[in-house]
């Protein structure tokens, strides 16, 4: 049996990439707040690993504006850590215990009654494939070994509904002000989950998961060109979010939205090789 393990970065300023190794899996993450003096990381990360192997990786982003973000996306993570503390079982019963937490994690944002919120988007691993679920504007990819989309889910706001719809490129999603406005969080009375179908996978694929602070200051065609590299994991994640920040400082590669920042890197040895 593999050793259960928790990393749980709630509201936390990261100085540095940090990344974990495990049998099966290596993973890179980080998180901070926005390039503003004072400002409190209103985001949260979270890594889980089972005793029998399976991988859970969450990025929460509390709703900015809004009062206690910060704490709705530190319930969040908490609440998945606490539903998988002790987890044995298949991937269908991961999926039960990841549907659980989610609904749990909406009630309790709710009880503050302050109309908080955060998003959420999430992957689990297991020898059976991935499933990735996302509530939210936070967003996943998995990408193939050279790069390409296999997955990726799809922003719960105006911005990413109409790049869904074909409105807008994705170049220009969050160009506009109202492309933030988010449709879709926990803490809404009306939550909805979108969850894949489970996804097959080579040990060569990687996934990403991050909050809009990250995916709207970098270019998706910018990602695959760092995941194409001979770089260790953690220098790639290294990269991505250097590129971020620069963007939010700079507007080099898109419009500079300056916000909160939390990202995961994940590369496995599951799969088949051919």
């Amino acid at each position: 049996m593999a050793q259960e393990y928790a990393e749980c970065q709630l509201n936390t300023a990261m100085e540095d990439v940090e990344s974990l190794l495990f049998d099966e899996f290596e993973v890179a993450f980080y998180t901070n707040a926005k390039p503003i003096l004072k400002a409190q990381n209103e985001d949260s990360i979270g890594v889980f690993h089972t005793s029998d192997g399976h991988l859970v990786a969450a990025v929460a982003d509390g709703m900015g504006g809004h009062k206690d973000g910060a704490k709705a996306s530190k319930i969040t993570i908490e609440t998945i850590a606490d539903q998988l503390k002790g987890f044995t079982g298949s991937e269908y019963d991961l999926r039960g215990a990841i549907f659980d937490a989610i609904e749990l994690a909406n009630i309790r944002v709710q009880v503050l009654k302050v109309r908080a919120g955060t998003t959420l988007t999430l992957a689990s691993f297991s020898q059976a494939g991935i499933r990735i679920y996302n509530v939210g504007d936070s967003a996943t990819f998995h990408f193939s070994n050279i790069g390409g989309i296999k997955y990726r889910s799809y922003e719960h706001s105006v911005g990413g509904m109409e790049v869904l719809m074909g409105r807008i490129k994705e170049t220009q999603s969050g160009t506009s002000d109202d492309h933030h406005q988010l449709i879709n969080y926990v803490g809404y009375p009306q939550m909805k989950m979108e969850i894949s179908a489970l996804i097959g996978w080579k040990p060569a694929d990687m996934v990403l998961l991050g909050s809009d602070g990250l995916f709207d200051n970098i270019v998706v065609a910018e990602v695959k060109d760092v995941l194409r590299t001979d770089l260790e994991i953690d220098e790639k994640l290294r990269v991505l979010t250097e590129m971020g920040k620069d963007n939010m400082s700079h507007g080099i590669l898109r419009k500079a939205k300056p916000d909160d920042m939390s990202a995961i890197l994940i590369s496995s040895q599951y799969g088949e090789e051919s």
